[in-house]
């Protein structure tokens, strides 16, 4: 009797001794028989259920989930009886007092001491939170993707070390006027003339690949069918699932480029037409200061040079008669009052002689729309000038 009861105690203490070790384990641990009672849990898996390991024990998973989840449960034990062999690796959905838990189940057949299968035995991970970072992760992928199709400049991802495109966007597709399968998969230097090329990848590329601070490059592209378009491309160094690939972003500027160019040939169009004026043509700012003369007119005061001619005060470049007048007409544009916008005015030339001016005089706003600027200008941004045209009277 004594060697019974003692005998009992050494498999009560092996019980124990089991069971502290599976409430040792962080994940979830159950046994079940063939009829799908709970034999035993672990702390964890109770603590996720709400019970004690006690109150669960003789429980079927029909007396503890929802019957959908509870009949998916039966079946997966079913299949590990009657095969002999484990399941891993299972997504389930579990609920519990404190909402949804997602869990990743290994079954495997639990083997009395003959070997005969009696049940199973379950090993399940909590991956909630893992499921909802992926999830945050699916959204905001999915997010970028919508930003990046629909973005207006156009973006391409390549390989930083081969320069292989392995994405682009459909603004990038219209910019170089090819179809998606002409571009994924090829070196990123199709996208450019030939003469930009330097082995694998274009120079515009190479820049970018040395430069850790997004610097932007003004380049060009080439299309399907050769035409060249100038871009803006501002390029950074990311990392997508360990792979380091460059993004471009390629803004097509053509059309600036067209726009300044006449302008600059305007500007010079307009610089040559004073130049070669046979008036005296001046410019000045609203408080006065010239900001140009041509020839002609620094001719007329006998001065060689701009800076010349602005080194002396306004006043002694009058006769003080004709400098009164001058403070006169200054005055009522200041008032708003209006002014003529033809008169005479007297001159004190460099070597001391006076001469008499016929003077035509006009008032031009800044276009800022234009972005009207003139070289003359020191492109200087003035909201108002003045151009006088003035000839001398014998």
């Amino acid at each position: 009797m004594k060697d019974k009861e003692k005998f009992t105690e050494q498999i009560q203490s092996i019980k124990n001794e089991l069971q502290n070790i599976l409430d040792s384990l962080p994940i979830m641990i159950f046994y079940k028989d063939k009829k799908n009672n709970m034999l035993r849990v672990n702390k964890v898996l109770a603590k996720t259920l709400g019970l004690s390991p006690k109150k669960i024990a003789g429980m079927t998973c029909f007396e503890l989930f929802p019957k959908k989840h509870a009949e998916k449960y039966w079946e997966d034990n079913k299949r590990v009886i009657s095969s002999g062999q484990p399941l891993t690796g299972i997504l389930e959905e579990i609920k519990t007092p404190k909402g949804t838990r997602w869990v990743r189940t290994d079954k495997v057949p639990y083997k009395d001491e003959k070997g005969n299968i009696i049940g199973i035995i379950g090993f399940a991970v909590d991956i909630t939170k893992q499921m909802e970072m992926e999830t945050e992760l699916m959204d905001s992928e999915e997010q970028y993707r919508k930003l990046f199709e629909e973005s207006v400049e156009g973006i391409v991802l390549a390989d930083i070390d081969t320069g292989i495109i392995i994405d682009c966007n459909k603004a990038l597709l219209k910019l170089v006027e090819r179809e998606r399968d002409e571009v994924i998969g090829k070196p990123q230097k199709i996208l450019h003339p030939p003469e930009d090329d330097i082995g694998n990848v274009s120079k515009t590329f190479e820049k970018h690949r040395k430069d850790k601070r997004g610097q932007t490059i003004e380049t060009r592209v080439i299309t399907k069918t050769g035409k060249l378009k100038d871009v803006e491309i501002k390029a950074n160094i990311t990392e997508v699932k360990g792979r380091k690939l460059l993004q471009g972003i390629f803004r097509d500027i053509t059309e600036r480029k067209q726009m300044e160019e006449a302008l600059r040939a305007s500007e010079e169009n307009f610089r040559n037409s004073m130049d070669n004026s046979p008036l005296g043509i001046r410019i000045v700012t609203e408080d006065g200061k010239t900001i140009y003369a041509n020839k002609v007119m620094l001719d007329m005061y006998g001065y060689d040079s701009l800076d010349e001619l602005n080194a002396i005060p306004v006043r002694e470049r009058y006769t003080p008669e004709s400098y009164i007048e001058h403070q006169k007409r200054k005055e009522k544009r200041r008032r708003g009052e209006p002014v003529p916008s033809s008169y005479e005015i007297s001159i004190v030339r460099k070597n001391g002689k006076v001469r008499h001016l016929l003077v035509f005089r006009r008032e031009a706003l800044w276009n800022r729309k234009k972005e009207f600027q003139i070289k003359t200008f020191a492109k200087l941004r003035l909201p108002m000038f003045f151009i006088s045209m003035c000839v001398f009277i014998p």
